[in-house]
């Protein structure tokens, strides 16, 4: 049965070397985290991928016995040992020596897995190149896709030790910032379900000392046409535990310049459908001492015409034991240009 079939590429979507899983279409991190592949990258990469893998199912060309002279074109004997490779001039572009330092100057690895391959071996195969991914929107031809993935060649000593990419830390080497940052928006991509192409400007969040699922309120608000400024302040009432659409409310009374005790109390009563000025009274007969459900009743009375100033009357005559419908007529008189007290004799 074949075995999974790997890749090990630079990602411009990632922004680091990785490896891909191609039957999954899905990055394996060193830490075997694994990330979707955006669909965009992955059209590019299979092509690579089968490119060089039908580069490999070519045949080699076995050793020559002869050599060819370059000067007049015919074979000579006495070269036997020698591939015709090597009886090629020096300066060719793919003389040895030019690409054994071509080889040095790519300088990154490269890990090709097949498992067809693999079995007979019993050892998984590994590639010391880099495989270019192409861009979005641009699609890379077969003999560049090919180019890319070129083996290094080995001799008949020691097996190749496996080397180190420059642009990757050794394991007793601290992570560098940038390494972190990836690591950081990966964990956002894979463990948040954050999009790629919001996972750059959530990991800046991140990075200003919110936390991820902050982050990610904040980025969201933001999006919704929210300053930055108040994206936060929302969500940091979020975190204390009120519900989003009372944080929202509560900030816009808070702008307001009312204090955010007053605000937040408010706000639950509007986001239960009273109106601005009805939350307000209610908020001052509460705090007035008035039992919730008939200050919530008086508080309406703002709907039905009442001033702030005479709802606090109507809650003080509920203070003095009077019924609602008494508190509410005293309050009218009241407001008519009636004293209080006259208002209250009137009453009685």
């Amino acid at each position: 049965m074949p075995g999974p079939r790997r890749i090990r590429i630079r990602s411009e979507e990632m922004g680091q070397i990785c490896t891909v899983d191609i039957d999954r279409m899905e990055y394996v991190l060193d830490d075997r985290t694994r990330v979707r592949v955006g669909d965009n990258y992955q059209r590019g990469i299979r092509e690579a991928y089968e490119s060089y893998n039908a580069r490999q199912a070519q045949p080699e060309s076995p050793p020559s016995t002869t050599a060819y002279n370059t000067a007049s074109g015919r074979r000579q004997a006495g070269s036997g040992d020698q591939p015709r490779s090597l009886g090629r001039r020096a300066d060719r572009e793919d003389s040895p020596d030019k690409l054994a330092a071509n080889f040095r100057r790519l300088n990154v690895r490269n890990n090709v897995s097949d498992g067809s391959r693999d079995r007979e071996k019993g050892e998984a195969v590994q590639s010391e190149d880099e495989v270019p991914v192409p861009r979005p929107g641009g699609r890379r031809s077969s003999n560049q896709a090919t180019a890319s993935l070129r083996r290094e060649p080995r001799g008949s000593g020691s097996p190749p030790q496996h080397q180190r990419s420059q642009h990757s830390p050794a394991p007793d080497e601290p992570s560098s910032p940038l390494a972190e940052r990836n690591k950081l928006i990966v964990t956002l991509m894979r463990v948040y379900n954050v999009p790629a192409r919001d996972a750059i400007a959530v990991a800046d969040l991140v990075e200003e000392d919110h936390t991820p699922v902050a982050a990610i309120r904040i980025h969201n608000l933001i999006h919704s046409d929210w300053s930055k400024d108040a994206a936060i302040r929302i969500s940091a009432l979020i975190d204390a535990g009120h519900p989003k659409n009372v944080a929202i409310q509560a900030y816009e009374l808070e702008e307001d310049d009312r204090p955010i005790g007053i605000a937040l109390a408010m706000a639950r009563l509007m986001v239960q459908g009273a109106s601005e000025d009805a939350a307000e009274s209610t908020t001052d007969l509460i705090r007035m001492g008035v039992e919730t459900p008939l200050a919530r009743r008086a508080g309406q009375t703002r709907d039905a015409g009442l001033t702030r100033g005479s709802v606090e009357v109507v809650g003080k005559a509920l203070l003095s034991k009077y019924t609602f419908e008494e508190a509410v007529r005293i309050a009218r008189r009241h407001q008519s240009g009636i004293s209080f007290a006259k208002s209250v004799e009137a009453e009685d």
